[in-house]
């Protein structure tokens, strides 16, 4: 399994990332360069559904339908179940989310991805994923930071 999490403090209130994360074709644009495209995104009260072609670890992959579910101060994301996203399901579980604090300067982000290979595809995907998936969680982050804060 591979796992990737970043913490970070901004200078804004909670509601004000979480209404930007929720927001998945501004936060992409803006924000999240591993989700680009954002091919379509509907939203349907603490949920949102989209579908994108996400790049990860330098390679793009398959496109994959998600869900983005807020619950008080975080937010889950996962990916819809199969039919859709068989590539993705064949290959991997994913998990990924945000929890957000409040602290006395801001917002104590936490963001995480997880990533538990399928055994067929572990000793490919693994290692690489080891190597580049935080530093692009912490580009991320420090990206929302700059954003949000400027």
């Amino acid at each position: 399994m591979v796992v990737a999490r970043v913490e970070e403090t901004v200078r804004v209130a909670p509601d004000r990332f979480l209404h930007l994360v929720m927001d998945i074709a501004r936060y992409a644009d803006e924000v999240d360069h591993k989700i680009r495209p954002v091919l379509w995104s509907e939203r349907d009260g603490d949920t949102v559904r989209f579908a994108c072609r996400p790049k990860l670890v330098g390679l793009r992959q398959p496109k994959v339908v998600q869900w983005v579910r807020r619950r008080g101060n975080r937010i889950d994301i996962g990916l819809e179940p199969r039919p859709r996203n068989r590539i993705a399901h064949a290959t991997a579980q994913f998990r990924a989310g945000f929890e957000f604090r409040p602290v006395d300067e801001g917002t104590r982000v936490i963001r995480t991805l997880e990533f538990d290979f399928a055994p067929w595809a572990k000793p490919l995907a693994e290692p690489l994923f080891d190597r580049k998936l935080e530093p692009e969680v912490r580009e991320e982050i420090a990206a929302a930071k700059a954003y949000l804060e400027q």
